[in-house]
């Protein structure tokens, strides 16, 4: 994968900032962390403030998105290719111990790829590509509607 310039990792806020629910947001907010990244976009969701975006502006938007994922699925496919197997194993089984905590305690896709797995804010669109949007979104549902995917000590 092409190497970006380092961008720091979102400052850690107290605990008490990133559990902290108004009455309004409490009943929209997610079960498990938050990071204080999405309790600032449940904020501006709430109000309504925020840019909207024009079809174009939008059409320009997706196109980048769309060109930037096959060039980092192509990247990726390269670096694993070149990685050794063992190495691969254990960040394998790293990466899938990290997503059943994440299953079984509930979360933001920032937390889990802020928190849990430790990346920066340059990781964000790699692993959305990546599909963790989906796994988290999915674990959420799935706690949501009362679905154990992990039970409590399984790993």
């Amino acid at each position: 994968m092409a190497r970006r310039s380092p961008t720091k990792k979102p400052a850690k806020k107290s605990a008490k900032r990133s559990t902290r629910k108004t009455a309004t947001a409490a009943a929209e907010m997610p079960a498990g962390p938050l990071h204080p990244i999405d309790i600032d976009l449940l904020k501006v969701a709430q109000t309504g403030d925020g840019k909207r975006l024009t079809t174009d502006e939008w059409r320009t938007l997706r196109s980048q998105i769309n060109s930037q994922r096959d060039a980092t699925e192509a990247e990726l496919d390269e670096l694993l290719a070149n990685c050794p197997y063992d190495t691969r194993l254990a960040l394998t089984a790293w990466v899938l111990k990290q997503l059943c905590a994440h299953a079984r305690e509930g979360g933001s896709f920032r937390h889990l790829i802020y928190d849990r797995l430790d990346f920066g804010l340059d990781a964000y669109a790699t692993l959305y590509l990546a599909g963790g949007m989906t796994l988290s979104n999915l674990f959420y549902q799935s706690r949501e509607a009362g679905v154990l995917l992990v039970e409590p000590g399984d790993e």
